[in-house]
């Protein structure tokens, strides 16, 4: 409901023309974006689980490499984790950054929490895929969303 709230959001004072309908829709968008998000990055998680499995068991000879981001946010070696992000053609950096928001919004989507309109504290670098086009399928089946509060 926090989208269908004045300014300021503390007064808890809903906008005019606000019904229970719309924002019943907005919660059922707000779910299909959740779950939309969450099986990306699932994707995500395997293919770079993988990744941090393979390069660390060939750089450093220990094929018993754990494979979770905490391993993965704990590992100091620096020729690791630019060879890690290396095979996603990124700087480690970017790489980092991006793994941080993906964690923070895979916690959200596994805690219910609003997805729409959220701002998230870290900004990562643009990269190039087709989430774009499946956040827009989903724009078009809810016409009434307002972008401008994204």
């Amino acid at each position: 409901m926090y989208p269908f709230l004045k300014e300021p959001k503390t007064d808890h004072r809903f906008k005019d023309n606000v019904s229970f309908d719309r924002v019943l829709r907005l919660y059922r968008f707000d779910k299909k974006l959740r779950i939309l998000l969450f099986n990306e990055i699932e994707k995500i998680e395997i293919a770079f689980r993988q990744t941090v499995a393979n390069v660390t068991a060939q750089m450093s000879g220990n094929i018993f490499w754990m494979t979770d981001v905490v391993s993965y946010s704990n590992l100091a070696d620096q020729r690791i984790r630019k060879a890690i992000a290396k095979t996603f053609h990124l700087q480690a950096p970017v790489l980092d950054s991006w793994m941080t928001v993906i964690t923070l919004t895979r916690n959200s989507c596994c805690h219910h929490a609003r997805m729409w309109s959220k701002i998230n504290p870290i900004n990562p670098n643009d990269m190039k895929n087709d989430f774009k086009n499946k956040l827009t399928g989903i724009l078009n089946l809810f016409p009434e969303i307002d972008l401008r509060a994204m």
